[in-house]
């Protein structure tokens, strides 16, 4: 997942099996407005799955593998940046299936932001199966965000499942928004600040405006790294390392891979790609195409990167332009 963008990756669970089932009309909107405002979807409907009832399990190491429509869900969960459930209510409660397809897994849903579309025939919105969903998800670790009840579902769509109404569209629209805004809030993103590590890979590590140090690092700024071990600091202090590898090679571009961040720091994941056309540890340029992957902490004082702990491929490195 990567946090830098706005784009995120939804999981938007179908909860009733019923053949005549209003359900999916609600399902379908809220889907196609995730995809209207910018986001990827996986549509798991459970009418469509084959899930017997609750055997085994996906995190018992000690029985069978679980059924494949479940192992699907398990990698939905994982690779979601939240999660939709859109269900009916039945006797005052959720649909036994879908209770029975969340219960085959467990560890997978801890901290995940989970949305939730209650429906009814009736003038309540199955507020009482939202109730039992909201426990049913703080039970397995995970976290409750908003909720979309809808009532009088029949009178909402036409049989080919149009909205008719613009103002319940305009509610579909509302909780898409606030449920992306809510896993935001979640993920504890601060946005100044991933536009700052954006600044660091594409302007400095790959070229584009390597003035803009002064902009996204901290006077006080120090880098941890076992070939840039010396005491010195600040904003030149990137700007002398970028000049370096530039000099080995001149193309480098580095592309950020993976963002995570939390409220103290961002780990980022990163590749860089370039020319070996000068060099970098005395050796003659090769001409080679090189790669190296590595991994960062970044941490910020006064909106700016101050304490940069670094772990890269340079032994890959070497390898590649023949020092080793």
């Amino acid at each position: 997942m990567n946090y830098l963008e706005s784009k995120k990756d939804y999981l938007i669970i179908v909860g009733t099996a019923r053949e005549s089932r209003n359900t999916i009309k609600p399902a379908k909107a809220v889907d196609q407005e995730f995809q209207d405002q910018g986001h990827e979807t996986i549509f798991y409907d459970l009418k469509e799955k084959d899930i017997p009832p609750l055997g085994n399990r996906t995190y018992s190491e000690d029985e069978e593998p679980v059924p494949e429509d479940i192992q699907d869900l398990k990698s939905g969960v994982e690779d979601s940046d939240g999660i939709i459930i859109i269900f009916p209510e039945y006797n005052h409660s959720v649909p036994g299936v879908m209770k029975n397809a969340l219960d085959y897994l467990y560890p997978e849903y801890d901290g995940k932001p989970f949305g939730f579309v209650s429906v009814s025939a009736g003038g309540f919105g199955g507020v009482r199966a939202l109730n039992h969903a909201h426990e049913i998800v703080l039970e397995i670790g995970g976290k409750v965000g908003p909720e979309l009840p809808v009532s009088n579902v029949v009178n909402k769509f036409n049989e080919e499942g149009e909205l008719k109404s613009g103002e319940f569209e305009e509610k579909v629209c509302d909780f898409v928004g606030r449920f992306s805004n809510f896993v935001d809030s979640e993920r504890c993103i601060d946005r100044e600040k991933l536009e700052k590590v954006r600044k660091l890979y594409k302007d400095v590590w790959s070229g584009e405006n390597i003035d803009s140090v002064n902009e996204i690092i901290h006077d006080k700024y120090q880098i941890h790294h076992a070939d840039f071990s010396d005491d010195k600091r600040g904003p030149e202090k990137v700007r002398e390392l970028a000049e370096k590898m530039f000099e080995a090679f001149p193309d480098m571009k580095t592309e950020i891979n993976e963002v995570v961040p939390n409220s103290d720091k961002i780990a980022v994941r990163w590749t860089m790609k370039g020319t070996h056309k000068g060099s970098r540890y005395g050796e003659e340029p090769t001409q080679k195409e090189v790669e190296m992957e590595g991994m960062e902490f970044l941490e910020f004082e006064d909106g700016k990167i101050k304490e940069h702990n670094a772990l890269s491929d340079t032994l890959g490195l070497k390898k590649q332009i023949g020092l080793i």
